[in-house]
């Protein structure tokens, strides 16, 4: 439960819940399922965010990775996948990221 006080007498607060999977493929491929949901009061409504990916081991130092995202916005709030990044009320967003990690 996130409160962010504001000028006005009640506070908006943000119930958040979130749920995540990891399957280990095989030694090198390792999946990623996760959904996300928050609530804000004062009648701002919900937001789901539901993402893919996966992690592909090259060497011990070296991984391949993917991501995909889609954010569901309700009618009044204003989630965004990203930080950083404006959104308008009730717009969906969708975010794809990809890479390569290496260790040194």
């Amino acid at each position: 439960n996130l409160r962010a006080p504001t000028a006005t007498a009640t506070p908006t607060t943000s119930n958040q819940y979130w749920l995540g999977v990891n399957y280990q493929y095989n030694p090198a491929l390792q999946l990623i399922a996760a959904a996300y949901h928050a609530t804000v009061n004062q009648g701002y409504g919900d937001s789901n965010l539901f993402m893919l990916g996966a992690n592909y081991s090259l060497s011990k130092r070296t991984l391949l990775y993917v991501s995909v995202g889609t954010l569901k916005n309700s009618s009044k709030n204003s989630f965004t996948i990203e930080t950083g990044q404006g959104n308008i009320a009730g717009q969906n967003m969708n975010a794809l990221y990809f890479g390569v990690s290496h260790s040194f």
